[in-house]
């Protein structure tokens, strides 16, 4: 009883909710003052890899192919992915039915000369309808086969960037994929445009015009894989290009104790950077092998529309033609190009940092260059040969030898005609 009575203090235990209460408040308030502070990681996180490609993810899904990241297929999706593909392969077999059949008079569309059509020339307007078929319905078999697997882990290695890239990365990538949009739409809408100014100039049967317009718009499912591909390349160089500007502010650092922790961990970022050209060669690899084929021939057979006849320069169709293989070529090569450059540009800067070194960063930086070395990265087609500018000019000088061949047989055969006009 002299206990409750007395003036001493409460036992400890009563101060406790007030302590509790007044920490409450402090982390509170601590909350809100850092509530407005977003860090660089957080907000890449945010607005990361699936948000900058997300334009061109969305494009796909219209065309029947689902490229969201762990996501199982709904049962109407793959019911409407298979019926964009079977609607598509019946009608460009119909109409490549109907253009082997109908070969002569739809070379004429191009040519505009009655008096003479070459066999050599009808027949390389039937080829160039076979390539673009064959381009389109092998583009889109792949879509849907084998591509959306490899495209989620290709996702995920960029994925692993949001740790330490910058929100200002992924910003970039994304303005790539609307600009990758904003192309698939501009340039099938102008070459839908430019076939139906043609071919109503000419007087073309309803036939000939359909087959036109579906061998144009076919081409929407390898130039979506032609802007993807560019964009994820675009990605892989400005990667390299960060590793470049941290070896860049590193330099100009003061060799402190946190100086060899930083190049560690830059070698360990650089080596999840050249993972991702693998993963790019595993997932394009395919698509780039069979579009560089069509490319191919599609060089050629546009050649021989623009000069292996004896009219007036070529019409605004065959033009347009020719320039839009020429820019789908670059969108395959250059940025595939642009991934070496970078690279090679983080290999010179680490030769030029090691010459300045002492041990042990100089061992360290001997062992970033050797693996820098090492994991050059290269992109190719399925293995077969490297993509690069290189190609182009190879691309141009061979089209130029079959132009040329084709050439001495549409010559051979206008001289038998002559022959036996004169017999």
């Amino acid at each position: 009883m002299v206990y409750l009575t007395s003036a001493n203090p409460p036992p400890p235990q009563t101060k406790r909710p007030i302590k509790v209460y007044n920490f409450f408040l402090l982390f509170s308030s601590r909350r809100r003052m850092l509530v407005p502070t977003r860090t660089v990681s957080e907000e890449a996180v945010e607005k990361g890899w699936l948000w900058s490609v997300q334009p061109l993810v969305t494009w796909a899904k219209w065309l029947g192919i689902d490229l969201s990241s762990g996501q199982k297929f709904s049962r109407c999706f793959v019911l409407y992915s298979l019926f964009v593909l079977l609607i598509s392969m019946s009608i460009q077999l119909l109409c490549l039915s109907y253009v082997i059949d109908n070969h002569k008079e739809i070379s004429v569309t191009f040519t505009i000369e009655i008096s003479y059509n070459s066999d050599t020339f009808s027949w390389n307007t039937a080829m160039d309808y076979v390539n673009f078929a064959v381009h389109s319905l092998a583009t889109h078999v792949i879509f849907l086969s084998i591509f959306r697997a490899r495209w989620n882990l290709l996702g995920e290695t960029f994925q692993n960037f949001e740790s330490f890239l910058k929100f200002s990365f992924f910003d970039r990538i994304r303005k790539a994929s609307i600009l990758g949009l904003v192309w698939i739409i501009l340039l099938h809408t102008s070459l839908l445009a430019t076939n139906l100014y043609h071919h109503s100039e000419y007087g073309s049967s309803f036939l000939i015009l359909f087959c036109s317009l579906v061998s144009v718009f076919s081409q929407v499912y390898p130039i979506t894989a032609i802007v993807l591909f560019s964009v994820v390349c675009y990605a892989s160089s400005n990667a390299h290009q960060s590793i470049r500007m941290e070896l860049n502010l590193l330099k100009n650092t003061t060799t402190d104790g946190n100086y060899y922790n930083r190049l560690s961990t830059l070698k360990r970022r650089h080596a999840l950077v050249c993972e991702t050209v693998d993963h790019i060669n595993h997932c394009f690899g395919f698509f780039m092998g069979i579009s560089l084929s069509f490319h191919f021939v599609s060089m050629i057979t546009a050649s021989f529309y623009l000069f292996g006849t004896d009219k007036e320069p070529g019409s605004v169709l065959e033009i347009g033609f020719a320039c839009t293989q020429i820019c789908n070529l670059s969108l395959i090569c250059y940025p595939a190009d642009l991934i070496r450059l970078k690279a090679d540009s983080v290999l010179r800067k680490l030769i030029r940092m090691q010459l300045e070194m002492e041990e042990p960063l100089k061992s360290l930086t001997n062992a970033f260059a050797e693996q820098t070395s090492l994991f050059f990265p290269q992109i190719n087609a399925a293995g077969f040969y490297p993509i690069s500018r290189k190609i182009i000019p190879q691309i141009v000088g061979t089209t130029l030898s079959y132009f040329f061949i084709l050439y001495q047989f549409q010559s051979a055969e206008r001289s038998d005609t002559s022959v036996n006009a004169g017999i």
